[in-house]
């Protein structure tokens, strides 16, 4: 996982079929959380590799205290066996929220 200010990505450098299954992003800080979760279905053929996600929003710069949210999420997506695999998200909130991932099979 990488974070750069408000923008988290989680990237699987090499998919597998047992990498299928929802992924989970967890913002929190002091006020509050949100989350956000995919679908990831990975297949053994081949496809085209799919563009890593749109340009994201800049964020509003915040003056005041304010509970975690998202301005970009990711979607589901598909994957082909042995390709890499990235999920951003733009957080927002004030402070910054700290950020996880988590996945359920």
């Amino acid at each position: 996982m990488s974070v750069e200010a408000d923008r988290t990505a989680l990237e699987i450098s090499e998919v597998f079929v047992e990498d299928s299954g929802e992924y989970c992003v967890i913002a929190r800080n002091l006020l509050g959380e949100a989350r956000t979760s995919c679908h990831v279905y990975v297949i053994a053929s081949s496809l085209p590799q799919q563009p890593a996600g749109a340009a994201t929003p800049a964020a509003a710069e915040l003056s005041k205290n304010c509970s975690p949210g998202f301005t970009y999420v990711f979607d589901d997506l598909t994957a082909s066996v042995g390709q890499p695999c990235m999920m951003r998200v733009t957080v927002t909130g004030n402070p910054l929220p700290k950020v996880c991932c988590a996945y359920y099979y």
